[in-house]
């Protein structure tokens, strides 16, 4: 039982000194974007966007949101999911089109950036929201991690196709190529 225990632990000590090593080899600093295109017009899907304390209705990363203390003059909202709690400050917010949000610079939680939103009306009726993602992974082993079990896009894909399903839509995040 001994040996298998050593064994076990052993391996265990490879694999995250192989996620450390291979995330050390990889960039800080990362760019991802996605967009979706929805029958609801600009206002309705703004008004969902930007309502932080009605995120858990429909926004299956964050089923606890609360506001916390501005940040230099701006609204924070901590938004609890996975990764545990993520304060994000308002940056930026141009109705019905423009928002940005950037993580807390004090949040210290493996990874820090900003969400740029975009959302413009589509041709034909309904609108567009692109969201792009700014960020940077300082831990080496979070890079690693996210080379093999997750992508900069999954945050992404999972915000546009939750919105489009809490407005009865059925919706296909597709990822743009900067």
């Amino acid at each position: 039982m001994k040996k298998l225990l050593t064994v076990v632990v052993a391996l265990v000590v490879a694999l995250v000194l192989s996620l450390y090593a291979v995330g050390s080899m990889q960039p800080v600093d990362h760019v991802a974007s996605m967009r979706a295109t929805y029958a609801a017009p600009p206002e309705e899907v703004w008004a969902l966007m930007t309502d932080f304390e009605g995120y858990p209705a429909w926004n299956s990363m964050f089923p606890q949101v609360r506001r916390a203390d501005d940040v230099d003059g701006k609204p924070c909202w901590v938004l609890e999911g996975e990764w545990g709690p993520m304060p994000s400050v308002v940056d930026l917010l141009e109705p019905p089109g423009r928002m940005v949000t950037r993580i807390a610079p004090d949040a210290d939680i493996g990874f820090e950036g900003t969400w740029s939103y975009w959302l413009v009306p589509a041709e034909g009726g309904g609108c567009t929201l692109r969201i792009q993602e700014d960020g940077s992974v300082t831990s080496p082993l979070m890079r690693g991690m996210a080379l093999v079990m997750f992508d900069y896009h999954d945050s992404m894909n999972s915000f546009l196709t939750d919105l489009g399903a809490h407005l009865g839509e059925d919706t296909v995040p597709e990822r743009v190529t900067l």
